[in-house]
């Protein structure tokens, strides 16, 4: 079975990732990839799954991450971030070809092709591959989400039916301080301004609005589907952390194990200089901010309560980038009938 790992960016995931790291039941995949999302967020054609055509699998994978797994077997290193100055680089041993040959044989010996197929053996032969061996105590593999794609996450149950999200709330504050304060990967394309972004350009962008729009989203999945959805605060994942993954094991019915309270990758527990994943929040809004970017963002938290948009209600630009994805999916449904 699948675990999409979520959270917004520069939110904690990477926390509750490093936790569920070391559990023997779960295999996390060390590269936030989310190989799985096009199939949320693109129509599919589903001739090329019929008939199982490698060419248009490529073509989805590569509106994922999924060959940030080859660029980093090339850097040789995987960066872990502990806070927003602070990195942590551990080796890379991935042989990216490999395993992407492994995959696609794999899928060439399945008599039928779905998402949530091709998903699962994506992420099992990554295990396989990353490990060097095959564990048959494998219950789940887990693999990060993109936050951003939350517009399409009713979808998974349909789409990934085997599959469980675990989402991280941080206080919108401190994910905007991370977000304005983070260092640039050297692996990293900044194209979309994750890392470093400027702070009055992230509020006219209506982040704060879509960060607001995502959680509430989330929480209407997990009332719907609780047995699929689980929301958890990153305050007490830190702060209490055996009491909250003694809710997440529960949630995915697998054995509590000591190893989930320990930051770890790869039996490496995740501690740099005195500096952990857990126990302090590390990048914190009110050490990073003034008072009048902090009183900004409470005043964009109070307009989206008011009208419920995940935009910026100010920003012509912001809600144009809001309408016009719809407008855009609208006009290629009707040409596709």
């Amino acid at each position: 079975m699948l675990i999409n790992i979520d959270g917004w960016f520069g939110g904690g995931k990477s926390v509750l990732w490093s936790l569920l790291d070391g559990h023997s039941e779960i295999f996390v995949d060390p590269v936030h990839d989310y190989s799985f999302e096009p199939f949320l967020s693109l129509e599919i054609n589903n001739e090329w799954l019929e008939k199982k055509h490698t060419s248009s699998l490529r073509k989805f994978l590569s509106h994922s991450e999924y060959y940030k797994l080859e660029k980093m077997m090339y850097d040789k290193y995987l960066p872990i971030h502990f806070s927003a100055s602070h990195t942590l680089n551990i080796k890379y041993k991935l042989d990216f070809y490999s395993f992407d040959n492994a995959l696609f044989d794999n899928l060439a010996k399945l008599n039928e092709w779905s998402p949530e197929s091709i998903a699962f053996n994506l992420y099992s032969t990554l295990d396989y591959k990353w490990n060097d061996t095959l564990d048959s105590n494998r219950k789940y593999y887990a693999s990060m989400g993109k936050a951003d794609s939350y517009v399409y996450y009713h979808k998974i149950p349909k789409v990934f039916p085997n599959m469980k999200s675990i989402v991280v709330r941080r206080t919108v504050e401190n994910i905007i301080a991370t977000r304005t304060n983070r260092k640039e990967r050297a692996t990293d394309l900044n194209s979309l301004g994750v890392f470093r972004a400027d702070f009055t350009k992230l509020v006219k962008s209506g982040e704060i609005e879509k960060i607001c729009d995502y959680f509430k989203v989330i929480e209407n999945l997990e009332s719907q589907y609780p047995d699929k959805f689980l929301l958890i605060e990153f305050h007490d994942l830190i702060k209490n952390t055996e009491k909250e993954m003694y809710k997440v094991s529960k949630f995915l019915n697998v054995k509590f194990e000591d190893i989930l309270v320990l930051p770890t990758r790869d039996g490496v527990i995740l501690e740099d200089n005195d500096v952990s994943f857990i126990g302090e929040e590390n990048d914190k809004a009110v050490d990073l901010f003034s008072k009048s970017e902090l009183d900004k963002i409470k005043l964009h938290m109070k307009l989206y309560s008011l009208h419920g948009m995940p935009c910026n209600i100010f920003s012509l630009k912001s809600i144009f980038l809001y309408v016009f994805p719809i407008i855009k999916n609208k006009i290629i449904k009707r040409i596709n009938k």
